[in-house]
């Protein structure tokens, strides 16, 4: 504020209606909040640093957190760890997937190809600069079927991803832009006999890029489980007559 003084706080509705319901509430401070944590999903059991792009903390705020997974679950999702140097929270903490298997963080910037294990694995990146393409060299086996699925644009990110599958030499196999309701890529693909490496790139599709253009790659065998199920009793007894 320009000035200490008594300032005048106006809100309305933009056409002037009634309630409808015109429930409202109003924080007023010296708030923070984050809409993202990158990276966007962690081994379970592996502590991890976080950074949290597109919010109004400090470039340089970090937290770190550990969490495993107890009860068979393929993944859990959590709030991210909040900084503890940094003012009073204003809305909800970014959410974290936690996974069983590895979770690569993208390098940092080089001309080599980054190489990743092969699946079940998750890449986690960002486009940090217009007009960029991250690529990954992916470890295969010839024959097998995967299932490539990017998750930026339903986590928050502004990206709008263009997922392209490679060979070594830079020919593009398959790619996808959008799915059904959503613009996050992805798609199954069969590895081609004597094929034992392939490039997975990504891109946004307008050329932007920035710090809070933030993306995870999920790689896993098709047929894989994606959830469980389980049940808090196995058996009812209902007594005769009842209901």
């Amino acid at each position: 504020l320009p000035a200490d003084g008594r300032y005048s706080i106006a809100l309305h509705d933009a056409l002037f209606r009634g309630s409808s319901p015109g429930f409202f509430r109003l924080k007023v401070g010296d708030l923070q909040y984050a809409n993202l944590a990158y990276p966007l999903a962690v081994e379970q059991g592996k502590e991890s640093a976080f950074e949290f792009p597109g919010s109004s903390l400090p470039s340089s705020a970090r937290a770190s957190a550990t969490w495993s997974i107890t009860d068979g679950r393929p993944r859990i999702v959590q709030p991210a760890p909040w900084p503890a140097d940094v003012g009073p929270l204003s809305g909800s903490r970014p959410t974290v997937i936690v996974s069983h298997h590895a979770e690569v963080v993208e390098a940092d910037s080089s001309d080599e190809l980054q190489q990743i294990a092969a699946a079940p694995v998750a890449i986690n990146g960002r486009i940090s600069n217009p007009a960029e393409q991250d690529r990954y060299r992916l470890a295969v086996a010839p024959g097998e079927k995967l299932r490539f699925d990017v998750l930026a644009y339903r986590a928050g990110s502004p990206l709008d991803g263009v997922l392209s599958i490679q060979d070594e030499q830079g020919a593009e196999l398959a790619a996808n832009d959008d799915r059904p309701e959503t613009p996050d890529p992805g798609l199954d693909y069969t590895v081609p006999k004597d094929v034992h490496a392939l490039v997975v790139a990504l891109r946004d599709l307008q050329g932007r890029g920035g710090p809070d253009f933030v993306y995870r790659i999920g790689i896993a065998p098709i047929g894989r489980p994606g959830f469980s199920l389980s049940l808090e009793d196995d058996r009812l007894l209902v007594p005769k007559d009842g209901a």
